[in-house]
């Protein structure tokens, strides 16, 4: 292991694939810089297409980026089309919907998506550095109590997840929000 003592590697399952150091930190530096300089949110961006129609610059931010990844990914020969032989990818499209809406409604109610966040964070946005220890902490916990989904489907404690996930979102929700009747 040639990092901080600290940090552990996996010896198997999806962790054990990942690019050279150096190349992760010059590409993260370069991607958040972008990411900063354009004010990227995938939920903004989502929004002002359902509001604006297709003259929001999120959006042309957003596309950028995934026709970014397309090709880098046709390049190094990295690309495949669809769920099948996907590290980690699962053909149930009902839970990828609830696991990605329940992403969404939070994403709604904390100002931005997990990107955004990650990205005012860096800027110092304490509410943010917040939600994204809390993204960290939640993704330590999942791996560790195996409720990822993973080649084989997602797994009935991680169905039991997300269901928790929306009851308490959606109390979240209810109590709150501002009362306006007077």
């Amino acid at each position: 292991m040639t990092g901080p003592g600290f940090l552990l590697e996996s010896a198997w399952g999806s962790a054990t694939a990942h690019a050279p150091r150096t190349v992760s930190l010059a590409a993260g530096l370069l991607l958040g810089g972008l990411a900063q300089r354009s004010r990227l949110c995938v939920t903004g961006a989502l929004r002002d297409a359902l509001l604006l129609g297709f003259r929001s610059p999120l959006l042309y931010g957003l596309l950028a980026f995934a026709l970014s990844a397309v090709v880098i990914n046709l390049v190094t020969g990295g690309f495949r089309l669809g769920f099948y032989g996907q590290p980690g990818a699962h053909t149930d499209q009902l839970w990828s919907f609830f696991g990605m809406a329940l992403v969404g409604w939070l994403s709604v109610l904390i100002g931005g998506c997990p990107f955004r966040q990650l990205i005012k964070a860096g800027e110092g946005d304490a509410d943010a550095g917040l939600v994204v220890m809390g993204m960290f902490v939640g993704g330590a916990l999942v791996q560790s109590w195996e409720l990822a989904a993973t080649a084989a489907g997602v797994p009935l404690y991680g169905k039991v997840a997300v269901l928790s996930g929306f009851i308490f979102v959606f109390a979240w929700s209810l109590f709150s929000r501002e009362d306006k009747t007077c």
